[in-house]
């Protein structure tokens, strides 16, 4: 998956979000630890393809860690889909291929956005992409537990740790947007949510707001037409409008992953948001 550089990508139009920034994952060959630091989780048998069988489609969110500081833990988050591994310290999103082989956990090239955060968030994306490949990987079906160079890094899956938020009555703020295989993070200066009530939707879309009618079933958001307000915004606000107001027009399939919305847009632009906290 390529990953846009934010304000770059954003800029350009609804059809293309840029291009991607790439950081290569350590390239040392790993060796695993002659014991762990703690007692380890039961590895599925069977090895990497069992490994990866199970892991596929979950997301993981950092609970623990042993044998290093981190600024906030629980912003650490793990997602696997087929063959790709998704991650995030706080700040950036990175993205690439993996494989156990034998309990250890390999990576390839990792795509990374590259949106500026306060210095914490940042150094724990520059931990987490150098922790990731080598690291000893065990998963009792609940938790995921890396185990590399004396730090012991516990994840627990969403779906246990945070329950899924209901779709009407949470404020969901815009995370990141998706065209083909490009992928950019919202920037920080910019503010876009979905709210539902009842059968009352509104939004923001990162320069003007505005609200229409919602019907919703178990995949499907149906928005009716939606009135806006027309104020003129400036980079990157106008840019994030741009792409994200043709999404909410009509029938749009939605998925939802612990604190995680999903909206894929008839358009093809995926918009993820996340659970406000509170």
């Amino acid at each position: 998956m390529r990953f846009a550089s934010t304000l770059a990508a954003l800029a350009i139009a609804a059809t293309a979000l840029g291009a991607c920034g790439t950081s290569s994952a350590p390239s040392a060959t790993p060796v695993p630890p002659t014991s762990a630091p703690n007692p380890a989780p039961t590895q599925i048998p069977g090895g990497g393809d069992d490994v990866t069988r199970a892991l596929d489609g979950r997301s993981f969110t950092g609970t623990t860690i042993n044998g290093h500081d981190l600024a906030d833990v629980t912003k650490v988050r793990l997602a696997f889909k087929g063959l790709g591994i998704n991650g995030s310290g706080g700040c950036n999103s990175m993205s690439g291929p993996y494989a156990v082989t034998a309990g250890i956990l390999q990576v390839g090239a990792i795509g990374i956005t590259e949106m500026a955060c306060p210095e914490p968030m940042m150094a724990q994306d520059t931990w987490l992409l150098a922790l990731l490949d080598g690291a000893t990987l065990t998963f009792d079906s609940t938790s995921l537990m890396l185990v590399k160079d004396g730090v012991t890094l516990t994840l627990t899956d969403v779906r246990t740790s945070s329950p899924a938020q209901p779709l009407a009555g949470t404020l969901w703020i815009l995370d990141s947007i998706a065209t083909g295989e490009t992928v950019s993070s919202v920037p920080g200066s910019v503010t876009a949510s979905l709210k539902i009530t009842g059968t009352d939707a509104s939004v923001a879309f990162g320069c003007n707001s505005g609200g229409g009618s919602v019907t919703i079933s178990d995949t499907t958001l149906t928005f009716g037409p939606v009135m806006s307000t027309m104020m003129a915004c400036a980079s990157p606000n106008s840019d994030v409008e741009r792409v994200t107001a043709p999404v909410f027009a009509g029938a749009v399939p939605y998925t939802i992953d612990g604190t995680t919305l999903t909206l894929k847009g008839a358009n093809g632009t995926t918009l993820t948001f996340r659970a406000a906290a509170g």
